[in-house]
């Protein structure tokens, strides 16, 4: 009988809570028509899609994940199939959650739900380079949304929707920089296998110099437009600087601290750039 704190490292619950409040950003742009029971559903449905999403990566990603002893609970404390057998439950619960409180949402639920599905099981999209990268938006986007259904036109879910891709991309690179030996051994092939780690890190410091690009074309006429492509400016420079100065160092440290120093700055990036948007 396994326990909790297995089930929380299945889910991987860890690695994302700090996506939960991404409903909200989409929900604040629904204007008069926004419920609280919506946007409670909508970050509900969310966590349990997002649950749904690593449990069913874990059951796939076992034989890669072999090297990293702890890495991966299946093939130790569940198989395979027992980890997919609580995985579909949270599906269910998010789609079910979606339909009776955010229908609005039910486009983006089910989008992610088949975006993440073929990303981890067969065809297992994600051992595509280039296409397993950019897959991770299609899978990680849909959360903008579940809450109702923000059109892109409405200020500021297209700003939003830019510069989340843009960082989501950016993230994913480094953390196939970090998996690349797990992924050879896994026979599993990404930007990170093809052109080697310090290629990744280059790779996601050219995507971040995108973001000044994308959030000016994506802010004319918003009351603080020189405060968000200020913003930008300044998370681009930081960030493709340190990742051009790890690239083109010999340096055989492990990448986690620089992929968690990310995750929270993006975050914090994020966060500013949603709270200037709606000033």
């Amino acid at each position: 009988m396994t326990g909790l704190a297995a089930h929380l490292g299945l889910y991987r619950v860890r690695d994302w809570l700090h996506f939960l409040p991404l409903p909200l950003a989409g929900w604040v742009s629904l204007g008069p028509e926004r419920s609280p029971a919506a946007l409670f559903a909508g970050m509900a449905a969310w966590a349990c899609a997002l649950a749904y999403t690593s449990a069913l990566n874990h059951a796939f990603d076992a034989r890669v994940d072999r090297l990293r002893r702890g890495k991966n609970p299946v093939g130790g404390l569940f198989t395979a199939r027992e980890a997919v057998l609580r995985a579909v439950p949270m599906g269910v619960a998010a789609f079910g959650l979606i339909w009776a409180f955010a229908p609005g949402g039910l486009p983006a639920v089910v989008m992610l739900l088949v975006t993440a599905t073929l990303y981890s099981a067969p065809p297992r999209l994600k051992r595509w380079p280039v296409l397993g990268t950019l897959w991770n938006v299609l899978v990680g986007l849909p959360g903008l949304f579940f809450s109702g259904g923000a059109s892109l036109s409405v200020s500021p879910v297209g700003l939003l929707v830019s510069a989340f891709s843009v960082l989501l991309v950016g993230s994913q690179l480094i953390h196939e920089a970090e998996d690349r030996d797990d992924d050879v051994q896994g026979g599993v092939s990404t930007v990170a296998t093809v052109l080697g780690r310090r290629g990744a890190l280059a790779a996601a410091a050219l995507v971040l110099l995108t973001l000044p690009v994308v959030v000016f074309v994506m802010t004319p006429g918003m009351p603080a437009a020189s405060a968000l492509r200020g913003l930008a400016a300044l998370f681009s420079l930081a960030w493709a600087g340190a990742l051009t100065r790890r690239a083109a160092g010999d340096d055989d440290r492990s990448l986690r601290p620089m992929r968690l120093g990310y995750r929270w700055a993006a975050l914090g990036c994020g966060a500013l750039l949603f709270g200037l948007a709606i000033l």
